[in-house]
């Protein structure tokens, strides 16, 4: 997987938006606002369920523990400990 630090992220996007041209770079404070600006819009996309990638289902077939584990290799195993579990139920046929 590809990593770029914040200060790489908002250079790309000020370049492919036309605020810069090829060879310049950013000041401070224009690196600081557009970083500003893209927490801003990353918060939005938080709020707006709709705009989420990606929403996994997963089921588990009870074992009567007192309680579960999430992340890689445990209970309910995902890749990544996922950063918010929006419900959960237990259906008891």
């Amino acid at each position: 997987m590809y990593s770029t630090t914040p200060q790489e992220l908002v250079t790309l996007a000020l370049k492919k938006t036309g605020v810069l041209a090829a060879g310049q770079t950013p000041g401070a404070e224009d690196i600081s606002d557009a970083f500003l600006e893209l927490n801003f819009m990353l918060a939005e996309w938080n709020r707006q369920r709709w705009m989420v990638y990606h929403l996994v289902t997963q089921s588990f077939v009870s074992t009567g523990a007192q309680s579960y584990t999430v992340g890689p290799g445990m209970d309910f195993n995902f890749p990544i400990r996922p950063d918010k579990i929006e419900s959960a139920f237990f259906r008891q046929t």
